[in-house]
């Protein structure tokens, strides 16, 4: 039983580190990457997601004034 508590520990421990440092990276990778597709969703207002998004957007406005 107390192997099953250390295999638990050591998973959690494990994942713990690994999220920490994936943001990190995503973090630094957002910071310096202002040119790239990542960055460029982030960045530029006329990046066709963001399109998409207001599209969309203006869609689910458009609904909520209907009255069902």
């Amino acid at each position: 039983m107390k192997n099953i508590f250390i295999l638990m520990d050591y998973i959690v421990t494990t994942v713990g580190i690994f999220s920490i440092v994936w943001i990190l990276i995503q973090y630094i990778y957002f910071k310096f990457n202002k040119g790239t597709v990542v960055g460029d969703l982030r960045y530029n207002p006329e990046s066709s997601i963001n399109k998409i998004e207001r599209d969309f957007n203006k869609v689910y406005f458009l609904m909520e004034d209907v009255n069902f």
